[in-house]
C-alpha cells in the first residue's frame, strides 16, 4: 500500500500582494486551489517513490484575462527506508509567475512514517497558509474508473499566517525560512 504526503500553502484571501489571485478560503480543503503544491508518494518496503510540484493558475485583479502558472520546484533529500520506517524530506519553492523577481514560497516537510503513525515537521516562509495531507493511493483495477467516494485522505494539519495581504507577501517570503517552524504533526493513520 502507498500513500502520498501533500502539502500546499494556499492565500486565504482572495486578493493578496497587491492585487494578485489568491485563494480565498479560511480553512483546510483537499481539493482547494494553493499557490504551491507539492506531493511525494512512498510505501513502507521502497520508501520514497516519487514527487510531485505544480501551482493554480493566477492573475492580477486588473488584468483577468492575463492568467499564468508558475512552476514550482521539488527536491528531495534524505530519503530512506529500513525496517518499516520511512524517511525523507521534500522543499517546494514557487515564486508569483507575473511578478519577476518575486521571491519564492518556501516549504520544508521533514517525515517519518510506519504503518500506524507519521510524525513531521513543516518549516519555510511564514506566509501564506499550509495544509497537510495524507492520501492513500489506491490502485483501481484496470476495468474500474475511480471515483471520488473512493479517495480516501486525511488532514494532518494546518498553519494559518498571522500576516496580512499586503505585509505578507512584501515582507516574509524572502530567504528560505529553512528554520522557521510552522507545524508539528504525530498523527495515528486511520485510513
Amino acid at each position: 500500500m502507498s500513500y502520498s504526503i501533500i502539502f500546499k500553502r494556499y492565500a486565504p484571501f482572495t486578493t493578496f500582494g497587491g492585487g494578485f489571485h489568491g485563494d480565498g478560503r479560511n480553512s483546510p480543503n483537499f481539493f482547494g486551489t494553493a499557490r504551491c503544491h507539492g506531493q511525494v508518494a512512498f510505501d513502507f518496503t521502497k520508501g520514497y517513490l516519487s514527487c510531485h510540484a505544480h501551482s493554480d493558475p493566477t492573475w492580477h485583479k486588473w488584468t483577468p484575462s492575463k492568467v499564468t502558472t508558475q512552476k514550482p520546484t521539488i527536491t528531495m533529500s534524505g530519503c530512506s527506508c529500513s525496517s518499516g520506517t520511512v524517511k525523507f524530506t521534500a522543499h517546494t519553492a514557487g515564486s508569483n509567475p507575473q511578478a519577476p523577481g518575486s521571491p519564492p514560497i518556501d516549504t520544508f516537510i521533514e517525515v517519518e512514517a510506519t504503518a500506524s503513525r507519521i510524525k513531521a515537521k513543516v518549516f519555510g516562509d511564514p506566509f501564506p497558509n499550509c495544509e497537510v495531507f495524507l492520501k492513500k493511493n489506491n490502485a483501481p483495477s484496470t476495468s474500474t474508473v475511480p471515483t471520488l467516494s473512493a479517495l480516501k485522505f486525511e488532514l494532518l494539519g494546518d498553519y494559518r499566517t498571522p500576516h496580512g495581504p499586503q505585509v505578507g507577501p512584501l515582507t516574509k517570503l524572502w530567504g528560505q525560512n529553512r528554520s522557521n517552524l510552522l507545524l508539528t504533526i504525530d498523527h495515528c493513520i486511520t485510513i
